[in-house]
């Protein structure tokens, strides 16, 4: 339906919640980037187990801490997808296997 917000939106109540709950004032990027590894870590688990609710919950919660990482670092997601997505094309002709890299390819990729 129409009805399901947008990112944006979803991000804005993420954000608050986490002003509300003083997350973002009193925390740092380190922290949240620790917590980012954490559950990562509890998604992989769920993945393993095989456990979809595990695997959407890990999906979610990574998602809630990089949208408040970002914002403590002054980005949000958007933006940074949209970074990506932009030097991805730009260096699309120079993109080569992992496994196939030369040293110098490694170097660039860095």
């Amino acid at each position: 339906s129409n009805d399901m917000p947008s990112f944006q939106e979803l991000e804005l109540d993420v954000l608050r919640w986490a002003e509300a709950r003083q997350i973002i004032p009193n925390s740092s990027s380190q922290v949240q980037a620790l917590k980012l590894v954490y559950e990562v870590g509890e998604l992989c688990d769920a993945l393993i187990k095989k456990d979809r609710d595990g695997v959407i919950d890990g999906i979610g919660d990574a998602l809630v801490v990089l949208i408040i990482l970002a914002d403590i670092e002054r980005l949000d997601l958007l933006s940074c997808l949209k970074f990506i997505k932009e030097t991805v094309t730009m260096e699309a002709d120079v993109r080569v296997s992992l496994n196939d890299a030369t040293p110098a390819q490694w170097d660039q990729m860095r």
